[in-house]
């Protein structure tokens, strides 16, 4: 029930904007096509037709016309479908009727996008400046890399070094350096 109610609804708004709704042109285009079929069945009837064979075709007649329009209903759907589609006035658009509905804004509103408005330029105009910095800054980082991998190289060098280095002989050279500095500091 509610549908049939919405689809009423759709209808008379469609209606109200093309004056014709799409069944209406679907019906017409129906209706046409059944006279055409009908009158060149008629023509050829009387171009073939003998007194002994006009009850005959007569009676044919309609047989025959069925036949082609069964033929056509395929067709005729799509065109249905087509002018669903074309003649269909979605329901976010305003009609004249609706621009009362419209939202009307008003000049604090207005005010209020311009502020919006100027914020946005200003963030857009820092972001850009801070871009600008950020790609200064990454090429800097750029132009450096390789002394940073070359030095990178060196460490991994010396630490692989000291891991085979002798820490006990180490200390005690240390030891005795320190023992050596202090003899020499008692004896001054």
């Amino acid at each position: 029930m509610n549908s049939t109610n919405t689809n009423l609804e759709h209808m008379t708004y469609n209606l109200q904007y093309f004056n014709f709704t799409a069944e209406q042109v679907s019906a017409e285009r129906e209706q046409l096509v059944h006279s055409l079929l009908s009158n060149a069945l008629d023509t050829a009837i009387k171009k073939v037709q003998t007194p002994a064979t006009a009850e005959l075709l007569a009676k044919q007649k309609y047989f025959v016309l069925g036949k082609i329009k069964g033929a056509c209903d395929k067709k005729l759907a799509k065109l249905r479908e087509l002018d669903s589609a074309t003649f269909n006035v979605p329901p976010y658009v305003l009609q004249i009727q609706d621009f009362d509905l419209e939202h009307k804004l008003t000049a604090a509103d207005e005010q209020k996008k311009i502020t919006h408005l100027e914020e946005l330029k200003s963030r857009y105009r820092e972001n850009m400046a801070m871009l600008a910095e950020l790609q200064a800054e990454q090429e800097k980082y750029d132009s450096i890399e390789k002394h940073i991998q070359h030095e990178m190289k060196i460490h991994q060098q010396i630490c692989d070094a000291s891991a085979s280095f002798e820490y006990n002989k180490l200390t005690k050279i240390v030891g005795k350096l320190i023992k050596d500095h202090d003899q020499q500091q008692a004896q001054q």
